[in-house]
């Protein structure tokens, strides 16, 4: 499982590394109860989410972030040509969603609503200013917007109903290994 953990084979021996595997063992160590109560990938959105909304401009660092997570979510989910349901669902689980609509009892309804909003504020930013461009990976932010929506629509239906086409996916990953590796020097 470590080995295919992709951080893993980026990170330089160190503490980035330290600190990843140290972030890894504390989310392996988790019981249930505790992923329910704090799912860790909604943890990391509400803390994006936070950090945006108390700017007035949008910090290009988080737009990255936000960037990162939600192609990151969305190419777990994706096998091949299509969707992996069990993917699908471990990820609703990060999120603290139900994968089964109908018995959302055990996660609140507000999950969701923390990735709609940062969809809905993304949107607004791109109307704003639709050549507005992320600083370091130089992402347009219309496309960290389409990803938000991607990522909410496969949060909100059942995987069953979706096809990787109804998903809108960068053409070139900014993220790939030699852009985070030079990125790191920095």
């Amino acid at each position: 499982m470590l080995s295919s953990f992709c951080c893993l084979k980026i990170l330089p021996v160190g503490k980035e590394l330290l600190a990843c595997l140290t972030a890894f063992k504390e989310l392996a160590s988790c019981t249930e109860a505790e992923w329910k109560k704090r799912p860790p990938l909604l943890s990391y959105w509400m803390t994006l989410l936070r950090s945006i909304n108390t700017k007035d401009d949008l910090s290009f660092g988080d737009v990255d972030a936000v960037y990162a997570l939600s192609l990151g979510s969305l190419q777990f989910c994706i096998e091949g040509d299509s969707l992996n349901a069990e993917r699908v669902a471990v990820l609703k689980y990060l999120f603290g969603l139900s994968d089964d609509m109908t018995r959302s009892a055990d996660f609140p309804e507000e999950n969701i609503n923390y990735i709609l909003e940062f969809s809905t504020l993304l949107s607004s930013k791109v109307a704003m200013d639709d050549s507005l461009v992320t600083s370091y990976l130089q992402i347009p932010l219309y496309q960290v917007s389409e990803l938000v929506k991607s990522l909410s629509f496969v949060l909100q239906r059942p995987a069953s109903s979706m096809e990787v086409d109804d998903l809108v996916l960068p053409q070139n990953d900014a993220l790939s290994f030699t852009e985070t590796h030079q990125m790191q020097k920095h």
